[in-house]
């Protein structure tokens, strides 16, 4: 992959998380990846840039998956 100097802050890093998502459809784990493989940041480094509505979903994601203990939640 292209590696792409850009300056991310966690605002733009969360916006590319969110618009990978809509366009190709794929577990926010994936697309976190993803987008920091892209422009050559390490992992331990991306989830510093995370936004808390990602994280939340990225939980929701884990326990869906069994990875993560459920915790009590109201069916949306």
């Amino acid at each position: 992959m292209e590696q792409l100097e850009v300056q991310l802050d966690k605002k733009a890093f969360s916006a590319r998380i969110e618009d990978l998502v809509q366009a190709i459809p794929m577990p926010y784990m994936d697309a976190i990846i993803r987008c920091a493989d892209a422009i050559g940041l390490e992992y331990e480094s991306a989830a510093k840039l995370v936004n808390k509505n990602i994280k939340e979903k990225l939980e929701a994601e884990a326990q869906d998956l069994n990875l993560m203990k459920r915790v009590a939640r109201l069916p949306i």
